[in-house]
């Protein structure tokens, strides 16, 4: 059992891989904070966790593709005195559609919530564990960031790629 205050804050929580990530911490008694867009999924999600565990599940309905989003996220987790002892980027998705039909809008949000958010989520966390003597950051990636560029989804390895490389930068500074 973790601290009481002590807490893995889990993006992308609803569904697929975030949802597997929140099951196992919740047996290994992680107190977690769940953030994804659907609330309804959310508060389904807690209860279920906390009726088969004997931890404490909060919940914040965010959407990553949000600029102010991360920011949010933290002002929450530091109005409720959580300390994030892990932090896992998880949320993502792929864009279905052809590259030329869709919106830079749609394109921006993409990068967003594959990638500037998870740089925001990690920059913003990161000197709180700092203070606190540590803690571990997941960065959930993708098989497609190894692979050759695809006819689809020109946009989904490369962001994949990059944050890898993020990935190695921040555990090269602060695995210590």
């Amino acid at each position: 059992m973790h601290m009481k205050n002590s807490y893995a804050l889990i993006t992308g929580a609803s569904s697929g891989i975030g949802l597997e990530i929140a099951k196992n911490l919740a047996k290994r008694g992680y107190n977690l904070i769940l953030t994804a867009r659907r609330t309804e999924m959310l508060d389904s999600l807690a209860m279920e966790i906390t009726s088969e565990n004997d931890i404490h599940v909060d919940i914040i309905s965010k959407d990553l593709s949000k600029y102010e989003t991360p920011k949010e996220i933290f002002e929450f987790c530091e109005s409720k005195n959580y300390q994030i002892d892990l932090l896992v980027n998880n949320a993502g998705y792929g864009i279905k559609t052809s590259f030329h039909e869709t919106s830079i809008d749609d394109e921006e949000a993409f990068i967003r919530v594959l990638g500037t958010s998870v740089i925001m989520l990690t920059k913003l966390f990161i000197p709180k564990m700092l203070e606190h003597g540590g803690g571990k950051i997941m960065i959930v990636s993708s098989v497609a960031s190894f692979a050759p560029p695809s006819a689809i989804q020109p946009l989904y390895g490369p962001i994949k790629t990059f944050m890898n490389r993020f990935s190695d930068g921040i555990n090269i500074n602060y695995k210590r």
